[in-house]
């Protein structure tokens, strides 16, 4: 019986040992394990809710794009003359942004624009920042396309073909 059970399974979990066992399974070195640093790419490009951030729960001081952004955003107060509470809600969007930030991600507009009235966070301030960071993607759409659509939409197409040109 016991060459039985060693012929069929021809290994054997150790549940003591956590590791198999057996006679294909026999003690290996251990795998070097790469330095390298790898970051998982997004799968599915979905606006982030920044309207659901607990600052207590999901705050990072320690993230590398907050800390670029905030040295960015001090020297936006020295050159521009921003006041104090301009900002600390800059500063409170940033950190309401960053905190999870991994490298290559990038910020839609349109996913920081709620945080003007949910938080009274500036957000034409962190926009600037974060446009200055080269990480914003600016999707508002072109008030000057919207004007022009709606004032030649009654045009002939031939007429307002020309005008849009």
């Amino acid at each position: 019986m016991v060459e039985e059970e060693l012929a069929y399974p021809r290994w054997r979990y150790c549940r003591e040992r956590g590791r198999h066992e057996g006679p294909d399974h026999a003690e290996r070195p251990a795998r070097p394990v790469s330095t390298l640093a790898w970051n998982q790419p997004r799968l599915l490009d979905v606006p982030r809710d920044f309207t659901r951030f607990d600052k207590e729960r999901h705050a990072d001081p320690t993230s590398p794009a907050l800390i670029q952004a905030r040295g960015i955003a001090e020297l936006f107060t020295e050159l521009r003359g921003w006041s104090v509470e301009v900002r600390r809600l800059t500063d409170e969007g940033l950190v309401v942004v960053l905190s999870d930030h991994r490298e290559g991600d990038t910020v839609r507009y349109s996913e920081i624009r709620p945080l003007a009235a949910d938080r009274k966070v500036n957000v034409e301030r962190v926009r600037e920042v974060l446009d200055e960071m080269g990480i914003l993607i600016n999707d508002r759409p072109d008030r000057f396309e919207q004007w022009l659509t709606s004032r030649t939409a009654r045009f002939a197409p031939e007429l307002r073909d020309d005008v849009r040109a």
